[in-house]
């Protein structure tokens, strides 16, 4: 999970303008990192490209939490291995 999460600050820091040690498992993204709607579409992008996966806007509305993130992308990743 620990490289996820590097991963995720990196690619959160590429549009935010925010400290990469202030993004951690729990963090809120829309209270603690303050990130707006536009802002978690620009990750749902980033996170679809980089992990190759595709996430639906419902999904990604749905976690609340970079580790909520995290655990999507683990359960998209799985799920692509299995077909």
């Amino acid at each position: 999970m620990n490289d996820k999460l590097t991963e995720i600050r990196k690619l959160i820091v590429e549009f935010k303008d925010i400290n990469d040690e202030e993004i951690q498992l729990e963090s809120d993204m829309s209270g603690e990192l303050a990130l707006d709607s536009a802002d978690r579409v620009e990750l749902a992008l980033s996170v679809e490209d980089k992990y190759d996966i595709s996430i639906s806007p419902e999904e990604h509305s749905e976690c609340e939490t970079i580790k909520d993130l995290i655990d999507l992308i683990n359960l998209k990743i799985t799920k692509k291995m299995e077909v």
